[in-house]
């Protein structure tokens, strides 16, 4: 097996990990690495190969908090 299968496989591992303690699969993928992404019970957003948190911002609702903060 080849280093990035042995990579792949882990990754997989990790994923499978995820969902054993609770997360769930979204129907997000990471902006990075285009990994789906998992919501854990804590309700963040984690991305399982880049092992980071991943924080989504929709500029509609920014926008909307912006007017209401200057209204």
């Amino acid at each position: 097996m080849s280093s990035k299968e042995g990579g792949k496989s882990d990754k997989i591992r990790l994923m499978a990990e995820l969902l054993r303690s609770g997360a769930t699969l979204t129907d997000l993928s990471c902006p990075v690495c285009a990994s789906p992404l998992f919501r854990l019970k804590s309700g963040e957003l984690w991305c399982a190969q880049c092992q980071k948190k991943v924080i989504v911002v929709k500029e509609e609702e920014e926008a909307r908090e912006v007017e209401v903060l200057s209204a």
